[in-house]
């Protein structure tokens, strides 16, 4: 301000500023937090900081997601016998590690594998889970198998036919609180109905022999059934009123017939007679059904020894036109013929 010179020296110092390249990866479903910013999906972001001098700092987030695996289902089976042994397994993925969960059981194999071996030593309810991390370090979802550990260890079942009567036979290895056994038949392998009961053994460790006999079974069904097979399973139940069902067998029929039928005329317009001879007299049962399988006509008869004439003309004269199949049933068999009804 009095005209003199002031000199200022000015010293400048240039800070550097930063850029940083951050690579992170997440599983799908997960999140990267970063500077208050949540990321979910995979791309590139920018995030500026300050340093403690005032400088920008840029840093690159490289945002990867990597798939999470894709279990599949657990294979198995869901109904063990006590004291038994069963594999299970899912599909494997390379690379990928398998953490198992057994309940009321012991793994006895298969570690980290996708398959293991299970020692079922308690019965009742009981649950295969896994868990599966992939080569990235992504954890699946838990995937789960129920299964019932059945307290009788069935080595065998079988069924025989003996003349009208059909003999069920089977066996245990083990059997645990077991109070008996409701044996069960069926006509078409969906509805079952009980017929009759079978004492079980309690608890032992020996092996046990069972029969039951299904009495007259055949004579009182081979009619209506024409043959076909009859269906049996076992309904085991427990002292506290638990129950286990075994496998379904099948029972076929052993017959043998001994019955001529002559049809006049095939083919047929308004007139149809059968010719029927068998050397004893009996009971037998006509059925006719079409090409789809469509009952068009039924009648039980009374067949005499010797020859016997059953007159469907009466049926034949109002049929339409077309294929159809002719069955004679009796206890012994079926006798079918095709015949064929013109205009």
């Amino acid at each position: 301000i009095k005209g003199c010179d002031s000199i200022v020296v000015t010293q400048l110092t240039v800070n550097p500023t930063y850029s940083v390249n951050n690579a992170q990866s997440i599983c799908n479903g997960g999140s990267y937090v970063f500077n208050a910013h949540t990321y979910i999906s995979a791309g590139t972001y920018r995030d500026t900081l300050h340093t403690i001098k005032g400088c920008d700092s840029i840093i690159v987030t490289q945002l990867t997601v990597n798939p999470k695996p894709n279990t599949s289902s657990v294979s198995g089976n869901a109904n063990p016998m006590i004291n038994s042994t069963e594999n299970y397994n899912v599909i494997n993925s390379t690379g990928s590690m398998y953490y198992w969960i057994i309940e009321n059981g012991t793994q006895l194999s298969g570690s980290t594998s996708n398959s293991i071996s299970v020692l079922w030593s308690t019965a009742g309810n009981a649950k295969v889970r896994v868990v599966e991390i992939n080569n990235n370090g992504c954890k699946g979802d838990t995937v789960s198998k129920a299964a019932t550990v059945l307290p009788v260890k069935l080595v065998s079942f079988t069924g025989k036919q003996q003349n009208n009567d059909v003999v069920l036979s089977w066996s245990t290895a083990s059997e645990l609180n077991n109070n008996h056994f409701i044996v069960e038949r069926s006509l078409d392998q969906q509805h079952f109905e009980a017929i009759g009961t079978v004492n079980g053994n309690g608890t032992t460790s020996n092996i046990s022999q069972y029969t039951f006999t299904d009495e007259q079974v055949l004579s009182d069904l081979l009619i209506s059934r024409s043959g076909a097979a009859i269906y049996y399973r076992l309904i085991q139940e427990d002292y506290d009123g638990e129950k286990s069902a075994s496998r379904i067998i099948a029972v076929m029929p052993e017959m043998s017939i001994q019955m001529d039928v002559t049809i006049m005329p095939n083919p047929f317009c308004k007139q149809l007679v059968l010719s029927i001879h068998q050397d004893e007299a009996g009971d037998a049962a006509i059925k006719v059904t079409d090409m789809n399988g469509r009952t068009m006509y039924t009648e039980r008869l009374d067949l005499k020894k010797g020859e016997t004439i059953i007159d469907l003309s009466l049926w034949a004269a109002g049929a339409p036109a077309g294929i159809y199949t002719i069955q004679m049933i009796k206890r012994e068999g079926v006798i079918s013929k095709q015949i064929v009804k013109v205009n």
